[in-house]
């Protein structure tokens, strides 16, 4: 049995290493008929692509850092596989392909670039580029891992090569031979190998920073968790898969609640920060699901970390119902701060809703105890904290604390809301015509004091006239008194000069009073005596 063994070890090898017939020369023409299938993929390649952009992985997620790509240009994606590692905000995330199977033709966002959500990452087609092709990487899907020359997701393989071709395995690169009995050779470059039908993989390197750590799994399933700095080669016969997580980094305010599962059990632990955490191998991160939202942990729907900052959550709450049967929303902003993460985690699997919930039977219990209008008198009382004793008291058992509540404003059902607008509608008008007949009887009443004081100033006008009038009355008469005074005097020293004369002033006195009116009296003298004398000048004549 031994030596039939041999044998058939012999004849493989001479099948193995027997020369290959030489080709036949094709024509030109043949040839080119040959490239025809290649443009028709090449053509099929342009109509069938699809373009793979950065994914939100997290609902606060705006842009994304690919860590390591684990398909390379020229690879085969199904769906489910894993396309590349993409590092958040908080995390490091595997980027698994829901979409389409085909091949990757370009990639535009390199290992280390940063890119939005929804900016084009990748592009995949529908069948492998011509020009992938003539590089020798694989054109069909995967070969099954049990082949020797299986491709583990990320590794590139080598073209066809013939019999004594040679590889060069550059400095910083590696490979693995896989011989035609199934053994494989790690080549650590810088080195060239000849090849005897062998077939070669270019292996890739991970490295992980200061930030991130390696998630190895090996061929049996085991994972190891190395943080970094750190660097490992893939090796297929070792490795199934590898992969460069981003470590979770905590500030001074912010949490995670971590379990580590054992062989006995379970245990839980609450990991602060400020730290870089970085998750064993059995050892996974509790993922929180509120369905409510609050402006801290503003994501609707998972999150890891929480937050021991002062936060805030506005409530809303329809249909209360007054004591008159009124119904009525309100609106209330709630201020409150997670002292106590132990606490939290034994008592509720959603804060934000305990929260609501007792908020509205505060304000449940407020509202039907108010009439429609004591309830706007007295919406001021709902910012005293005394008001929500429920919602304290709550607060204080799942490991919160509510500082303050501020009122925001309340709401009314459409029927009621119609009749308020309506009674606004009419107030308004009432409150504009009480309006405006005040202003007219303002300016009723400023027109007559405007009269009163027009005939006011009338009369005074009227009195000062007169007193003018008497003024000037008065003067006239002084004038008069006074020339008739001046007259007088004139006329008596007149009288009196004549009398120094001799003039007997009875004769001129009569003589003046009797001369008619075409006579005048004259006054001469003579060297003894004066003479009176009258002269009757006819003036008619002249």
């Amino acid at each position: 049995m031994l030596h039939l063994r041999h044998a058939a070890r012999r004849l493989g090898a001479a099948r193995w290493f027997s020369l290959p017939e030489p080709p036949v020369p094709v024509p030109f023409s043949e040839a080119v008929q040959a490239l025809s299938p290649l443009r028709q993929q090449s053509r099929r390649f342009s109509a069938g692509r699809q373009t793979l952009v950065m994914p939100a992985l997290s609902p606060t997620m705006e842009a994304g850092t690919i860590a390591a790509w684990h398909k390379a240009e020229g690879d085969y994606v199904e769906e489910g596989d894993t396309l590349a590692d993409v590092d958040t905000d908080k995390a490091s995330i595997s980027w698994e392909h829901m979409g389409e199977e085909g091949y990757v033709s370009k990639i535009l966002v390199p290992a280390g670039g940063e890119a939005p959500v929804g900016k084009p990452v990748a592009v995949l087609v529908a069948e492998a580029p011509v020009h992938l092709l003539r590089q020798g990487h694989r054109s069909g899907p995967p070969v099954p891992a049990s082949s020797p020359g299986a491709k583990t997701s990320g590794a590139k393989t080598s073209p066809a090569l013939g019999w004594f071709d040679a590889i060069t395995v550059r400095d910083g690169q590696r490979a693995i031979v896989w011989k035609p009995d199934g053994r494989a050779e790690v080549v650590v470059g810088p080195a060239k190998k000849r090849l005897l039908g062998d077939q070669v993989e270019f292996l890739r390197e991970y490295i992980a920073d200061a930030i991130r750590y390696l998630v190895i799994v090996d061929k049996e399933g085991n994972t190891e968790h190395i943080p970094g700095p750190a660097n490992v080669w893939f090796d297929p016969t070792k490795h199934r898969s590898i992969a460069v997580k981003r470590c979770i980094m905590l500030d001074a305010n912010e949490h995670i609640v971590s379990y580590l599962r054992t062989e006995s059990n379970i245990t839980r632990r609450v990991v602060t920060g400020p730290t870089v955490h970085i998750p064993a191998s059995n050892e996974w991160v509790h993922e929180f699901k509120w369905s409510a939202t609050s402006a801290l942990h503003g994501e609707r729907g998972r999150f890891n970390v929480l937050k021991t900052l002062p936060d805030q959550v506005e409530v809303t709450i329809p249909r209360l119902r007054s004591f008159d049967n009124a119904e009525v929303s309100m609106d209330v902003m709630v201020f409150m701060q997670l002292v106590d993460v132990e606490k939290l985690l034994n008592s509720t699997h959603d804060p934000v809703t305990d929260l609501k919930v007792s908020i509205t039977a505060d304000l449940t219990e407020f509202v039907s105890k108010c009439t429609l209008d004591q309830l706007k008198e007295r919406t001021h009382e709902l910012n005293d904290l005394k008001m929500f004793k429920q919602s304290t008291q709550r607060a204080d058992q799942i490991g919160y604390k509510v500082s303050k509540v501020t009122y925001r404003g309340y709401g009314f059902s459409r029927d009621i809301d119609a009749m308020l607008k309506q009674n606004l509608v009419d107030e308004t008008k009432l409150k504009i015509e009480k309006e405006t007949a005040v202003k007219e009887q303002d300016i009723e009443d400023m027109k007559s004091l405007r009269r009163v004081d027009r005939h006011l100033k009338e009369k005074e006008a009227e009195v000062t006239t007169n007193k003018l009038d008497l003024d000037i009355e008065r003067t006239r008469a002084d004038e008069r008194r006074a020339s008739a005074k001046a007259t007088t005097d004139d006329e008596m020293f007149y009288l009196e000069k004549l009398k120094a004369m001799g003039v007997d002033l009875t004769q001129y006195l009569v003589a003046q009073r009797q001369k008619p009116a075409d006579t005048e009296v004259r006054i001469t003298s003579d060297e003894k005596a004066p003479v009176l004398h009258m002269h009757v000048d006819d003036r008619s004549k002249k």
